[in-house]
């Protein structure tokens, strides 16, 4: 059966996936990390800037359906994933 899940990028992410939504199909219920190596496969801009927060140690928070999960959460069929950089200032 295939997992449909939709991904929303905020901010940064946004701009460097030149997307603000994208629709992803998966065979089983893909885990946050799955989704997010298949999101930087077919956008490389996307890939590149999310290898370089890691680089620098800062985590992407992952909202599914409305509640912050862990990057091994599984995601159902269905759901809606927010990805986005955390933000300071003020």
């Amino acid at each position: 059966m295939a997992v449909k899940v939709r991904v929303k990028l905020l901010a940064g992410l946004r701009h460097a996936a030149d997307a603000e939504e994208v629709e992803l199909t998966f065979d089983a219920e893909p885990s946050l990390d799955e989704i997010v190596e298949e999101l930087s496969r077919r956008l490389p801009r996307l890939g590149a800037a999310l290898r370089e927060l890691s680089r620098r140690g800062i985590e992407v928070i992952a909202v599914v359906n409305g509640v912050a999960v862990d990057r091994r959460a599984r995601v159902r069929d269905g759901s809606t994933v927010y990805l986005m950089p955390p933000t300071s200032g003020g």
